[in-house]
């Protein structure tokens, strides 16, 4: 069961008050919010590379430890 399911989960028992399980959507709202930003991020980077000819293998998934390095100059590069 992912970390979202359990949360979900969670939330579902009677013993939170509106309050707790307020809080809890909001917190986990924001994590999700955070996980796409930065998914859109690598993908944007993935998808300039191949663009620019690269291969697609250690780069998506990010399995080449120089992937990583690279996107991370990519991001500074691009402000993101």
């Amino acid at each position: 069961m992912s970390k979202a399911a359990k949360v979900v989960a969670a939330l579902k028992v009677d013993d939170l008050t509106e309050r707790q399980a307020r809080a809890e959507h909001k917190r986990l709202s924001d994590e999700i919010a955070e996980e796409a930003f930065e998914m859109t991020a690598f993908e944007d980077f993935v998808a300039e590379q191949v663009d620019r000819g690269h291969g697609i293998y250690g780069l998506y998934p990010p399995t080449a430890e120089q992937t990583m390095v690279d996107f991370a100059a990519w991001r500074k590069m691009k402000g993101r």
